[in-house]
């Protein structure tokens, strides 16, 4: 922090707040500063209780639901149905589960498969929804607390060299009251200078740490630009679970069913052919 290169304005503040020192006030000693100092904390404790960044299991949800929906649609059974064969069946279990469901095949079961899969997708998508909503919110808060904390930090730094105007006062009085004291030679004076130069070191230490403050709170914008990064990429991770991934099981299965579809119409086709030449035999 140089004086020297404050602006116009910012002078003008420095030297403003400088005039509201009292070295022989001890609470304007304390004061000094104390508001920006607590425009700062308010923003650390936003960092941790203000901002919220939603459910970390929601990505995680909807990649599973798109797994369920893999089962529900029954996807590899239609497929193979598309082909001509019967779904692979594992174990005694899988043997007589699979009698049962390939005499109500993948194909007949999907029109109500299909409702099933929509009102999960139905249900995961409101949820990304909102989460995604509560983000794009959470992105505007951390925008707005880092402008806040560089506003802070700004009228900390004019803060700080207010003290320094205001130190280079109290050395030219301190000056003034040894002199004082000197041609006085009353021992009253001596302690006034005393106490006075004690009221000095004890405002220079206060500046030295509020210089400090200013290095380390300085640090809270990139921890707010990490936040923000997290909110962003879990918005777009929730945009391409909805937008992609959901998008492409849909077509997936509608593909499948289609060429379950193609089959079916080939080998009725191929019965209606044979039907022919038997009434062509007759």
């Amino acid at each position: 922090v140089e004086v020297a290169n404050l602006s116009a304005d910012d002078l003008k503040a420095a030297e403003t707040s400088a005039a509201k020192v009292d070295f022989r006030n001890t609470n304007s000693l304390l004061a000094h500063g104390e508001g920006v100092l607590a425009g700062i904390a308010a923003a650390s404790r936003q960092l941790l209780a203000g901002v919220r960044l939603g459910e970390t299991g929601d990505v995680g949800r909807i990649a599973a639901s798109v797994i369920d929906g893999v089962k529900i649609l029954r996807i590899e059974d239609l497929q193979s149905e598309a082909k001509g064969g019967t779904p692979a069946r594992s174990g005694i279990i899988g043997k007589i589960v699979g009698f049962v469901a390939d005499a109500h095949t993948a194909f007949k079961g999907f029109a109500e498969n299909r409702k099933k899969f929509l009102d999960l997708m139905d249900a995961e998508q409101a949820k990304a929804r909102k989460t995604k909503a509560d983000l794009s919110v959470a992105v505007e808060l951390l925008d707005q607390q880092a402008q806040a904390i560089r506003q802070s930090l700004h009228g900390l730094k004019v803060e700080i060299a207010a003290g320094q105007i205001a130190l280079d006062r109290g050395h030219e009085e301190l000056e003034t009251l040894r002199q004082h004291a000197v041609s006085s030679g009353e021992a009253s004076d001596a302690a006034d200078v005393m106490e006075f130069r004690s009221s000095l070191a004890n405002f220079r230490g206060k500046i030295a740490d509020m210089r400090e403050n200013l290095m380390g709170s300085a640090m809270l914008i990139p921890i707010v630009g990490q936040n923000k990064k997290a909110a962003e990429t879990r918005i777009m991770q929730i945009s391409n679970g909805m937008l992609v991934v959901i998008p492409r099981l849909m077509a997936v299965a509608s593909q499948a069913v289609v060429q379950v579809d193609i089959k079916r119409a080939a080998d009725e086709a191929a019965k209606l052919d044979d039907a022919a030449r038997q009434i062509t035999v007759l």
